[in-house]
Protein backbone atom coordinates (compact mmCIF):
# COMPACT_ATOMS: atom_id res chain seq x y z
CA UNK A 1 0.00 0.00 0.00
CA UNK A 2 0.56 3.44 -0.51
CA UNK A 3 1.42 5.02 2.73
CA UNK A 4 0.13 8.57 1.85
CA UNK A 5 -2.39 7.59 -0.09
CA UNK A 6 -3.94 4.11 1.17
CA UNK A 7 -3.68 2.82 -2.01
CA UNK A 8 -2.20 -1.03 -3.04
CA UNK A 9 0.71 -0.73 -5.35
CA UNK A 10 0.49 -4.80 -6.42
CA UNK A 11 -0.42 -7.61 -5.31
CA UNK A 12 1.20 -11.19 -5.38
CA UNK A 13 -0.60 -14.58 -5.13
CA UNK A 14 1.57 -16.84 -3.14
CA UNK A 15 1.38 -20.30 -1.24
CA UNK A 16 1.42 -20.69 2.19
CA UNK A 17 3.99 -18.00 3.70
CA UNK A 18 5.81 -19.78 7.10
CA UNK A 19 5.15 -17.84 10.08
CA UNK A 20 8.63 -16.39 11.47
CA UNK A 21 9.74 -16.40 7.69
CA UNK A 22 8.77 -12.96 6.22
CA UNK A 23 11.36 -10.71 6.25
CA UNK A 24 12.23 -7.52 4.71
CA UNK A 25 15.01 -4.83 3.63
CA UNK A 26 17.55 -3.96 1.00
CA UNK A 27 14.39 -3.33 -1.26
CA UNK A 28 13.63 -7.10 -0.97
CA UNK A 29 10.64 -9.43 0.60
CA UNK A 30 11.85 -12.50 1.71
CA UNK A 31 9.43 -15.57 2.76
CA UNK A 32 9.66 -19.10 2.75
CA UNK A 33 6.10 -20.27 1.50
CA UNK A 34 4.73 -23.78 0.97
CA UNK A 35 1.94 -24.27 -2.12
CA UNK A 36 -1.32 -26.45 -2.06
CA UNK A 37 0.21 -28.77 -4.84
CA UNK A 38 3.10 -29.65 -2.73
CA UNK A 39 3.37 -29.02 0.28
CA UNK A 40 6.35 -31.13 1.55
CA UNK A 41 8.57 -28.84 -0.47
CA UNK A 42 9.30 -25.44 0.92
CA UNK A 43 10.08 -22.68 -1.48
CA UNK A 44 12.24 -19.33 -1.10
CA UNK A 45 10.67 -16.49 -2.67
CA UNK A 46 12.36 -12.99 -3.11
CA UNK A 47 10.17 -10.07 -4.31
CA UNK A 48 11.66 -6.63 -5.58
CA UNK A 49 9.81 -4.32 -3.02
CA UNK A 50 8.96 -1.39 -5.18
CA UNK A 51 6.80 -3.62 -8.25
CA UNK A 52 6.54 -7.43 -6.20
CA UNK A 53 8.17 -8.68 -9.63
CA UNK A 54 9.72 -11.93 -8.63
CA UNK A 55 13.51 -12.08 -8.13
CA UNK A 56 14.16 -15.50 -6.84
CA UNK A 57 11.28 -18.20 -6.53
CA UNK A 58 13.19 -22.40 -5.89
CA UNK A 59 12.86 -25.37 -3.56
CA UNK A 60 14.84 -25.26 -0.31
CA UNK A 61 14.51 -28.69 0.93
CA UNK A 62 13.12 -31.85 -0.49
CA UNK A 63 10.98 -32.47 2.49
CA UNK A 64 12.98 -31.11 5.66
CA UNK A 65 10.61 -29.12 7.14
CA UNK A 66 11.98 -25.35 7.71
CA UNK A 67 11.13 -23.94 11.59
CA UNK A 68 13.05 -20.86 11.20
CA UNK A 69 14.90 -18.49 9.12
CA UNK A 70 16.62 -14.77 9.50
CA UNK A 71 18.42 -12.70 6.67
CA UNK A 72 21.26 -10.40 6.09
CA UNK A 73 21.96 -8.19 2.58
CA UNK A 74 23.21 -11.26 0.99
CA UNK A 75 21.28 -14.45 2.73
CA UNK A 76 19.19 -15.88 4.13
CA UNK A 77 19.48 -18.59 6.64
CA UNK A 78 16.90 -21.28 7.69
CA UNK A 79 17.01 -23.83 10.23
CA UNK A 80 15.67 -27.05 9.33
CA UNK A 81 14.23 -30.16 11.15
CA UNK A 82 15.18 -33.48 8.66
CA UNK A 83 12.07 -35.86 7.29
CA UNK A 84 13.94 -38.91 7.65
CA UNK A 85 15.11 -38.46 11.16
CA UNK A 86 13.00 -35.94 13.63
CA UNK A 87 15.95 -35.89 15.89
CA UNK A 88 18.53 -34.48 13.20
CA UNK A 89 19.03 -30.33 13.10
CA UNK A 90 20.85 -28.02 10.20
CA UNK A 91 21.23 -25.03 9.21
CA UNK A 92 21.45 -23.73 5.26
CA UNK A 93 22.66 -20.14 3.62
CA UNK A 94 20.80 -19.61 0.51
CA UNK A 95 21.82 -16.86 -1.98
CA UNK A 96 19.15 -13.89 -2.41
CA UNK A 97 19.97 -13.35 -5.76
CA UNK A 98 19.50 -17.07 -6.89
CA UNK A 99 18.36 -18.98 -4.08
CA UNK A 100 21.35 -21.20 -4.38
CA UNK A 101 22.56 -23.23 -1.16
CA UNK A 102 25.82 -21.72 -0.16
CA UNK A 103 26.33 -23.82 2.90
CA UNK A 104 24.80 -26.23 5.19
CA UNK A 105 26.06 -26.60 9.05
CA UNK A 106 24.89 -30.22 10.79
CA UNK A 107 23.49 -28.90 14.54
CA UNK A 108 24.68 -31.97 16.96
CA UNK A 109 21.46 -33.03 19.07
CA UNK A 110 22.48 -33.27 23.03
CA UNK A 111 19.40 -35.33 24.33
CA UNK A 112 16.28 -35.67 23.30
CA UNK A 113 13.25 -33.71 21.57
CA UNK A 114 15.81 -30.88 19.78
CA UNK A 115 14.29 -27.48 19.23
CA UNK A 116 16.15 -24.54 17.56
CA UNK A 117 14.64 -20.83 17.42
CA UNK A 118 15.29 -18.23 15.38
CA UNK A 119 19.07 -17.74 14.52
CA UNK A 120 20.77 -14.11 15.58
CA UNK A 121 23.50 -12.21 13.22
CA UNK A 122 26.14 -10.56 15.32
CA UNK A 123 28.76 -9.85 13.59
CA UNK A 124 30.41 -12.18 10.94
CA UNK A 125 28.51 -14.90 13.34
CA UNK A 126 25.37 -16.82 13.12
CA UNK A 127 24.01 -17.58 16.22
CA UNK A 128 21.54 -20.21 16.56
CA UNK A 129 19.73 -20.96 20.18
CA UNK A 130 18.53 -24.33 20.87
CA UNK A 131 17.19 -26.63 23.65
CA UNK A 132 17.47 -30.25 24.17
CA UNK A 133 15.36 -32.72 26.60
CA UNK A 134 17.61 -34.16 28.80
CA UNK A 135 16.56 -37.99 29.25
CA UNK A 136 17.58 -38.59 32.78
CA UNK A 137 16.19 -35.56 34.40
CA UNK A 138 13.60 -34.50 31.88
CA UNK A 139 14.16 -31.40 32.01
CA UNK A 140 15.21 -28.66 28.93
CA UNK A 141 19.00 -27.41 28.30
CA UNK A 142 19.55 -24.59 26.74
CA UNK A 143 22.64 -24.07 24.47
CA UNK A 144 23.59 -21.98 21.60
CA UNK A 145 25.86 -23.09 18.34
CA UNK A 146 28.31 -20.12 17.11
CA UNK A 147 28.74 -20.76 13.49
CA UNK A 148 30.72 -18.36 10.67
CA UNK A 149 28.30 -17.28 8.89
CA UNK A 150 30.71 -16.95 5.33
CA UNK A 151 31.68 -20.49 4.78
CA UNK A 152 28.89 -22.78 7.65
CA UNK A 153 31.73 -23.59 9.98
CA UNK A 154 30.60 -24.65 13.38
CA UNK A 155 32.97 -22.64 15.46
CA UNK A 156 31.55 -23.23 19.06
CA UNK A 157 28.73 -24.83 21.33
CA UNK A 158 28.13 -22.69 24.13
CA UNK A 159 25.72 -24.61 27.12
CA UNK A 160 25.23 -22.18 29.53
CA UNK A 161 24.72 -22.72 33.24
CA UNK A 162 23.83 -26.47 33.87
CA UNK A 163 19.88 -26.40 34.66
CA UNK A 164 19.15 -23.15 32.49
CA UNK A 165 15.88 -23.01 30.22
CA UNK A 166 16.41 -20.50 28.63
CA UNK A 167 19.54 -19.52 26.14
CA UNK A 168 21.54 -16.71 27.02
CA UNK A 169 21.56 -12.90 26.65
CA UNK A 170 24.03 -12.22 23.52
CA UNK A 171 25.81 -9.19 23.03
CA UNK A 172 28.25 -8.12 20.38
CA UNK A 173 29.95 -4.62 20.65
CA UNK A 174 33.27 -3.03 20.03
CA UNK A 175 35.21 -6.70 19.48
CA UNK A 176 33.81 -7.80 22.61
CA UNK A 177 31.48 -10.53 22.34
CA UNK A 178 29.54 -11.61 25.93
CA UNK A 179 26.78 -14.30 26.49
CA UNK A 180 24.53 -13.63 30.04
CA UNK A 181 22.71 -16.21 31.47
CA UNK A 182 21.75 -16.07 35.26
CA UNK A 183 24.53 -15.90 37.20
CA UNK A 184 27.27 -16.57 34.58
CA UNK A 185 28.88 -14.53 31.83
CA UNK A 186 31.42 -15.19 29.52
CA UNK A 187 33.05 -13.11 27.14
CA UNK A 188 35.18 -13.32 23.89
CA UNK A 189 37.26 -10.88 23.21
CA UNK A 190 37.91 -9.66 19.05
CA UNK A 191 34.50 -10.65 17.99
CA UNK A 192 33.88 -9.29 14.57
Amino acid sequence: FDVLTGKPCWRVDTGLIMPDFLTSGGGRIDFVERRENNLAVPLLTVLESESGSRIVHVPISEGDFPTNATIDDHSVYVTFRERASRARLYVSAFGLQDGARAWTCAIPAKGASPQVFKPDLIGSLLLVNGADLDKVGGRWRARTVVIRRADGALLQEIAPEAGATHPPTMVLENGVFAFVQGSTISVYLGAE
